[in-house]
């Protein structure tokens, strides 16, 4: 399943074997990005936040809608205190619960981008990255324009034991570790892409 969400929907490209979802709104795969965009924007009510299509070449038809857009890197990571099964690492900013992340700087990698970000971000030192986790894809206005944010994700790890300083310049407002066990309570509060990366790669929830 290939995911690009606009603020708290979601749209899902699917395969033609795939089992319907069971919920939300089907769209036409022929259509434009810009009419998928503007369909998900409007289409519906409240309560529907899950749009799919259907195709024989998923990847192909995810990677036409995603490569519509300018395109802005950024990186990130899911930070666990001392081993993977730790505590994760978690900011609030603009109302939301988040992870850390920002934009690739020119000639930066993706790893090098990540460990930057979390540090500036948390005032945390450290930074050990693991593995690579997933990329996300984030539809947003800026400037006027729709873009496409590609987030590279990677898990690290981190025995840091002073206080954590929020990026207060970047609306960040807390820092804070969270026990597996609760983050289940964050996720209603988080952005739906960071409630998704959340629930399939620390809760371990595979099938959403």
């Amino acid at each position: 399943m290939y995911k690009v969400f606009i603020n708290d929907k979601e749209i899902r490209f699917l395969n033609n074997s795939d089992n319907d979802p069971g919920e939300g709104i089907r769209i036409d795969v022929e259509r434009s990005a810009p009419e998928i965009v503007t369909h998900v924007q409007t289409a519906g009510n409240n309560v529907d936040r899950i749009f799919y299509s259907y195709s024989a070449d998923p990847l192909s038809v995810f990677k036409k809608f995603v490569y519509y857009f300018p395109l802005i890197r950024a990186a990130g990571g899911v930070v666990r205190y001392k081993d993977s099964d730790g505590p994760v690492l978690m900011i609030h900013r603009g109302g939301k619960w988040d992870l850390p992340k920002g934009k690739i700087d020119p000639g930066e990698s993706e790893k090098e981008a990540a460990v930057r970000e979390v540090e500036e971000e948390c005032g945390i030192t450290g930074l050990q990255i693991i593995k690579k986790l997933t990329d996300t894809y984030h539809l947003y206005q800026f400037r006027g324009v729709m873009v496409m944010k590609i987030t590279n994700w990677f898990l690290m790890t981190s025995c840091y034991d002073d206080a954590l300083q929020p990026q207060l310049e970047e609306g960040i407002t807390e820092v804070k570790w969270i026990h597996e066990k609760d983050i289940y309570f964050f996720l209603p509060a988080a952005y739906a892409s960071i409630a998704d990366l959340l629930t399939r790669h620390v809760l371990k929830q595979r099938n959403v």
